[in-house]
């Protein structure tokens, strides 16, 4: 069973479940709805899973409670959830936000077009959230300074298109405090989906926890 928020991520994994055996394909249910109050009330499951940062869609303490409080409702008794976000990085976090930074060139994977990304942000110490400019700027020069640079929103033929994104810092202590007063007991933590120990220059925290 997933669940997403939003109908194009819906739609992408409905394309991609197309991939599987009719058998596979059978076993998928698809939903929309909020992690914060899961539209699912009869079923319990030995495993959720929160990937891919979702977790740091939850800006204010009351999110990460809603959140859990569904976790735990849904869990079966010993069953297991993970989740991962990244580990702050205070050097990244206190970049100048009127700069770009990671500036990559690449190919569009479906398109072939040369395009440019590149990053800015600014950070809200007092809420922990990070708000975050991604640039994606044609590959020619002459295209992008024509297209007048940011807010428009095709890539294609010459123009610029601009995606923010807002995501909660999470700090190790702090995370593992969250778990333990909504209920649950850290059992691994991880540096990354590789399965390398967490420290202090790990760039993500991979979090297994059961309900205590």
């Amino acid at each position: 069973i997933g669940v997403d928020r939003a109908r194009p991520m819906l739609r992408a994994c409905a394309a991609r479940l197309q991939r599987l055996s009719t058998a596979r394909r059978a076993r998928a249910v698809l939903l929309q709805g909020d992690f914060r109050a899961l539209p699912l009330v009869e079923e319990r499951f030995p495993l959720i899973l929160c990937p891919f940062n979702a977790f740091m869609h939850l800006y204010e303490r009351t999110d990460v409670e809603r959140c859990l409080a569904e976790v735990r409702r849904l869990l079966r008794p010993g069953g297991m959830f993970a989740l991962d976000v990244l580990n702050p990085d205070v050097t990244w976090l206190g970049r100048d936000p009127l700069k770009r930074w990671a500036r990559t060139r690449f190919r569009h994977p479906e398109t072939g077009e040369a395009i440019i990304y590149s990053t800015s942000h600014l950070y809200d110490a007092a809420r922990q959230v990070a708000f975050i400019r991604i640039f994606y700027d044609p590959g020619d020069p002459a295209a992008a300074t024509k297209a007048g640079g940011q807010g428009v929103q095709n890539v294609h033929r010459g123009r610029s298109r601009l995606v923010n994104l807002a995501h909660r810092q999470f700090f190790p202590a702090e995370l593992s405090a969250l778990l333990h007063y909504n209920g649950f007991e850290v059992t691994r933590r991880l540096g990354g989906f590789d399965g390398e120990a967490f420290d202090h220059s790990s760039v993500e925290q991979v979090i297994c926890a059961r309900v205590r």
